[in-house]
């Protein structure tokens, strides 16, 4: 006797179903469960942002990067000249006079997708005033030493004795001041001197410009052919990171030099899936030289979980062997201080750290007033690691003049022998991200992560339950079923009876 029970019920629909179909959307289900497993949400996403998809935002935001980048420039102005050139004051006195705010402008322009995995374009960098945020009147005069006439001076340092002669008198002859007032917007936009005006249009192979503005030198022509990683091909590692600049892997003017631009990046992002290991190279054509960020600590900006990596203490200084230090100058300069005369026509300027934070004892005593502190001269970026996309970063650098021994020239002159001459300093600032794009991190790094390892245990559930339900109903089917041996005993077994009574 075969004992008959209802139908099964599939668990999502309610329907009737057999064994078997309770088995197949068990397996479904786990199948399901396995790829999301093996392919996240999560991954799938940052997948495809590295292949930047022009009409998907991560290749809009970085064509035209979010207006959050603050430029503030800081000059020197110097207090004692006066008091300098009668022997009252042994050294120059210095004050920081600052910030200047203006936005600064990235678009990347002349997109060229090449076929292996770079893309090659225009960085272009522009500014603009920010009157709203700025307590300094740019017409305000400070008071500064003579750096078109210094750097001239200070470049035909070891120059024969009539070309000294020369210059003592082409000074005299047009009036050159070693100091002189000037607006803070003529310091930042148009900054010359007779001398350097008239070497410009007699040697212009050695003396290129005739205006050092500060901010005009920077941002003249500031748009440089870039080509950068992208792609599967390059991988997550290598994505954003810099391939050439200007058809180069060396720095600009520095073709023997063993640092390279490559691997480095311009900031707009950096590698997705950082670590603390990581180690973050950024470029700044204003500075010629690549600075590595190593990482510090964790941190929590916009929501979000970051890690902060900092710009190392000796970034300005000496680096074995000699030989290979390319940063070094003509006379090897103290640590904290980084030649930048390759870059810049030989005009012997070199780049530190704002007031000469963690430079050498002499170079702290070059002048007096600069203040040195690290929390509001040192340079970090804060990246949400997965991304690589940073949520707060600084940049700060100062430039200073360096003046040789300057015997052979006047008295006025030879005065500055041997010391370093703070000018200014530079804070790239970017002050948090768009609302859009933190939202998306958001959802991405903190809601994205739980919900798909919350969905894929619900999957491997409902699969279980299907399974341990197919389970449990081929069970039952095989203890209520009679088998077909146990049906001819059974009736070889009437019939005896029957024919036991018959006999009977």
């Amino acid at each position: 006797m075969v004992i008959k029970h209802g139908p099964n019920l599939d668990l999502t629909t309610k329907k009737k179903v057999g064994p078997p179909t309770l088995l197949l959307k068990g397996l479904i289900y786990a199948c399901f469960g396995v790829i999301l497993l093996i392919w996240t949400p999560f991954t799938l996403i940052l997948d495809e942002r590295i292949r930047m998809h022009t009409s998907l935002p991560a290749y809009i935001w970085w064509k035209s990067p979010p207006e959050l980048l603050y430029l503030k420039a800081h000059v020197f102005n110097y207090t004692n000249t006066e008091a300098w050139f009668a022997g009252i004051d042994e050294k120059l006195n210095v004050v920081d006079l600052g910030p200047i705010v203006y936005m600064e402008y990235l678009r990347h322009t002349n997109v060229t997708f090449n076929d292996n995995s770079t893309i090659t374009y225009v960085a272009n960098h522009t500014t603009e005033y920010l009157p709203e945020l700025n307590t300094i009147d740019l017409d305000d005069y400070i008071t500064v030493p003579n750096y078109p006439l210094l750097s001239i001076l200070s470049y035909l340092h070891d120059a024969p004795i009539f070309t000294k002669f020369a210059m003592n008198m082409l000074k005299l002859r047009l009036g050159s001041k070693v100091f002189v007032n000037v607006t803070v917007r003529d310091f930042l936009w148009n900054f010359s001197d007779p001398i350097m005006k008239l070497a410009n249009e007699i040697v212009p192979s050695l003396v290129p410009v005739s205006n050092i503005g500060v901010l005009s030198r920077v941002y003249e022509n500031f748009a440089d052919v870039v080509t950068m990683y992208y792609g599967s091909e390059s991988g997550h590692e290598r994505f954003s990171l810099i391939d050439k600049f200007s058809g180069s892997e060396y720095l600009p003017n520095y073709k023997k030099c063993k640092d390279t631009l490559v691997n480095s990046t311009e900031g707009v992002t950096y590698s997705q899936y950082l670590t603390k290991k990581s180690v973050l190279r950024y470029w700044r054509k204003t500075i010629c030289k690549v600075m590595e960020l190593n990482y510090e600590s964790d941190v929590v900006r916009e929501g979000l979980a970051a890690y902060r990596y900092v710009v190392p203490a000796s970034t300005f200084n000496r680096t074995y062997p000699p030989e290979d230090d390319c940063y070094k100058g003509t006379y090897s300069l103290p640590n904290g201080l980084t030649d930048l005369s390759a870059c810049f026509f030989q005009v012997p300027l070199a780049a530190s750290f704002p007031h000469f934070l963690h430079g050498d004892d002499i170079i702290k005593h070059y002048v007096t007033g600069l203040t040195p502190n690290e929390s509001l001269h040192e340079s970090f970026v804060i990246a949400e690691p997965y991304s690589g996309v940073p949520l707060e970063q600084v940049a700060r650098s100062q430039s200073n003049l360096i003046m040789h021994k300057m015997s052979g020239f006047g008295k006025d002159i030879s005065k500055f022998s041997e010391t370093v001459l703070p000018m200014f300093w530079l804070e790239y600032h970017q002050i948090g991200i768009p609302s859009n794009i933190r939202v998306f991190l958001y959802i991405v790094t903190v809601l994205l992560t739980p919900l798909q390892t919350i969905l894929i245990g619900a999957l491997f559930f409902v699969a279980a339950l299907y399974v341990l339900k197919f389970g449990k109903e081929t069970a039952k089917a095989n203890l209520n079923r009679v088998p077909f041996f146990d049906n001819r005993i059974s009736l070889a077994n009437v019939k005896e009876r029957e024919g036991f009574l018959h006999s009977v």
